[in-house]
């Protein structure tokens, strides 16, 4: 499937190439937040997280271009409200929080319409390396009210990489003659089950909901 998706995006980056006209190119960084859930779930809550990277686009022309960059990613779910049985045996209420950060690697196309505020509506894929993963367990402590018993480890029992398709948009604000703000908001939908084995007949699927803001420059 990886290198199905490899040879897809190097179609669509060839013919676009291919029917280049006026060209320009931005570069730039962004970050934001990260509003995370899981699919093929029963319950699962949404926990958030950042992301940070940089972007390079090529535009063939004013209104069709081609982005990709570099993101830390930090995405994973949540269960909520569970009943835990703590260190000495008791029952007690408790989260537990799944957190996994990715290097996210986007290649999709961007249609923009608008002239001195553009409107970019942007779609494609994205591949990813787990970089690491954190399981943390919260429980609430029965000897003393409003505190909180939490434990952190990691797991080897999830793939190393990931990938998915990616939809989105945002609004390019220009601050000067090169330089712009752009605001975004984009769904990347994890298409690959992210553990080595999967959990009964499903496969568990990641999905983040990035909201962000940054600077790029065009040269």
């Amino acid at each position: 499937m990886t290198r199905k998706v490899t040879l897809l995006v190097a179609l669509i980056l060839f013919i676009t190439v291919a029917k280049a006209q006026k060209k320009s190119i931005e570069y730039g960084v962004s970050g934001g937040v990260n509003i995370n859930n899981a699919t093929g779930n029963i319950t699962a809550k949404n926990i958030t997280g950042f992301n940070i990277g940089g972007l390079f686009k090529i535009n063939t022309s004013a209104k069709f271009g081609i982005k990709t960059g570099l993101f830390y990613d930090q995405m994973g779910w949540s269960y909520r409200s569970l009943v835990l049985e703590d260190f000495n045996g008791n029952l007690v209420n408790g989260d537990v929080f799944f957190k996994l950060n990715y290097l996210n690697l986007p290649f999709v196309a961007v249609v923009t319409f608008g002239n001195k505020i553009k409107i970019n509506i942007e779609g494609g894929v994205f591949g990813g390396l787990l970089l690491n993963n954190k399981f943390i367990t919260e429980l609430h402590d029965v000897t003393t009210p409003g505190r909180i018993n939490k434990t952190e480890t990691s797991s080897s029992s999830y793939k190393s990489t990931n990938w998915g398709f990616l939809l989105g948009t945002g609004l390019q604000i220009p601050i000067g003659h090169k330089l712009k703000i752009d605001v975004g908001i984009q769904n990347k939908l994890g298409m690959s089950g992210i553990y080595k084995q999967n959990l009964g007949n499903t496969k568990q699927k990641l999905n983040s909901l990035c909201i962000s803001s940054g600077l790029t420059y065009v040269i």
